[in-house]
Parts: structure tokens; C-alpha cells; sequence
């Protein structure tokens, strides 16, 4: 026995292809390719198994043709987008046929949002509507026609007493007859 050791034979891809053609194509028998380029059978195997695992990815579609991982990405956030919108649309419809109800069940055309006498309603209208929605307050007085600065007035004195300047009739005030 000898102490030198056989260096290893390292054949390039495009030899590796060729001794495969060869095999594949011009039908030679194995035995011949493998003392042809001093090759161990189990070497050449291995070769075909590599080929004929990565054959799908050869046949399938280019790589340039599969989206990148940023178009997968932005597919999926317009996915997502297009749900919250078709969420907010349905909301929006809701909200729509709400609105045409309250104005109906206020009868006379004088009734519009923003009158005094209905501040309180009007303001529990925006504000539960705002929630359902998402869609900021500013925004939605704004699309129904109340001033700003009177909606937050109404905010402000929410669940409190309408007081005024003016004197209070008291019971005792009152004569027996009135």
C-alpha cells in the first residue's frame, strides 16, 4: 500500500451535464462513462438523483416570472387594504341608512342636524358613528354640515343641565290658581 493519497477529481458542471447527456441522450451504458472519466458509480448516481430532483425547477417557470418577495408582500397588504375598505363601505352604507332613518322619523323639513334643540342626539349621532367607522370627528361633522366650534360646545356640555340666563319659575312662585 502506498501512503500517497489519490487527489480528487473535481469535474466542472459543464462535464458533469455532458456525462449525463451521454447517458441520458446517446444511451451509453454506465460502466463505459464511469471508466471513460474514472468516476465511482455511486458518484455518477448521486449526479443523476441531483438532476432529476432539480428537473421540476427546470421545466416550471422562469425565475425572472415568480413574484418577488416585495411583490408577494405588496399583494398582501392590497389584500388587506381592499377588506378594510370593503369593511368601511358597509359601515358607511349603515351609517347612511341611519341617518336617512333619523331624518325621517324628525318629519318637518325644518329638523337638520346642527339645530339646538337636538344638540344632545346629534352629538351622540357623530361621536358613536365616528367609532364605528374610524373615520375622525372633524371629518364627519365637517360631511354633515355642523360647525366645529359647535360641536364641541355640545361635546363640552354633554350630560349636563341646560342652564340659561334667564329667571326660573319656581312652584312656590306659582299662585294657587295659575
Amino acid at each position: 500500500m502506498s501512503n500517497a493519497k489519490r487527489s480528487r477529481r473535481h469535474l466542472m458542471t459543464e462535464q458533469n451535464v455532458a456525462v449525463l447527456q451521454r447517458r441520458l441522450v446517446d444511451k451509453v451504458p454506465v460502466s463505459t462513462l464511469c471508466e471513460e472519466n474514472e468516476l465511482q458509480r455511486s458518484v455518477f448516481d448521486q449526479w443523476l438523483r441531483h438532476a432529476l430532483g432539480s428537473i421540476g425547477a427546470a421545466l416550471g417557470p422562469p425565475v425572472w416570472e415568480a413574484p418577488s418577495k416585495r411583490e408577494t408582500a405588496l399583494a398582501a397588504k392590497s389584500k388587506e387594504v381592499e377588506a378594510k375598505l370593503a369593511r368601511k363601505d358597509n359601515v358607511i352604507a349603515e351609517v347612511t341608512t341611519e341617518l336617512v332613518k333619523t331624518k325621517k322619523s324628525f318629519g318637518s323639513s325644518d329638523r337638520t342636524l346642527g339645530s339646538p334643540r337636538y344638540a344632545r342626539h346629534d352629538e351622540e349621532f357623530v361621536r358613536a358613528r365616528s367609532d364605528k367607522t374610524e373615520i375622525s370627528v372633524d371629518d364627519f361633522i365637517a360631511w354633515i354640515g355642523i360647525a366645529r366650534g359647535k360641536f364641541f360646545s355640545w361635546r363640552k356640555r354633554y350630560g349636563k343641565a341646560n342652564e340659561h340666563n334667564a329667571l326660573i319659575l319656581r312652584d312656590h312662585w306659582l299662585l294657587d290658581e295659575e
